[in-house]
């Protein structure tokens, strides 16, 4: 196995909601994602389909030989750095397993967290709403932020690698929590 495929592998968060709340269709591709299984949704005139994704399971795509465009040509940041030999593959892996236990550490703090693991929309979403939170403690606000503020932080520098405008979920989020990408 190649130490591309063995990333994405160990990796998955493009395709298990940590990164995306959704992912792009082409117009032309509706059918074939359609017939592959997937709902695809059209909002604002875009298509796309939900993330997680239904067909990603234990680390691989169910459908992998019929998958969209967008899961083929998609590309993290992380994955072009290693590909151009920025970074080696244990140094990537390392990553991918520091960003996996810190969606560890906040699913401890968000005990209403809908996915599993945490997806980055939850953590702007709470981030966003972190002030009404009676619940929260304020021991446990420190550690949600300081995690929410370090997990978003991986996203921007080691996955996400492209700009796009800011959505409604993050319009009300701390300035250290702004997404710079909630589509695939």
């Amino acid at each position: 196995m190649d130490k591309a495929n063995r990333l994405c592998m160990s990796c998955g968060m493009c395709c298990d909601g940590t990164m995306f709340d959704h992912a792009n269709v082409v117009p032309d591709e509706k059918q074939q994602v359609m017939s592959a299984g997937l709902i695809v949704n059209e909002k604002l005139g875009k298509l796309s389909f939900e993330q997680p994704c239904r067909f990603y399971c234990h680390n691989l795509c169910s459908i992998y030989e019929q998958r969209p465009a967008v899961c083929i040509s998609y590309r993290c940041k992380l994955l072009k750095k290693m590909n151009k030999d920025e970074v080696s593959l244990d140094a990537a892996l390392d990553k991918v397993k520091m960003l996996r236990a810190l969606q560890k550490r906040l699913a401890e703090v968000m005990p209403n967290a809908k996915h599993s693991p945490i997806t980055s929309v939850e953590v702007y979403e709470m981030a966003a709403t972190i002030d009404q939170q009676d619940t929260m403690q304020r021991k446990q606000y420190g550690i949600f932020l300081m995690s929410a503020t370090k997990f978003i932080g991986m996203l921007t520098d080691h996955f996400w690698h492209k700009e796009s405008p800011n959505s409604a979920a993050e319009e009300n989020s701390p300035d250290i929590l702004q997404n710079p990408n909630h589509g695939m």
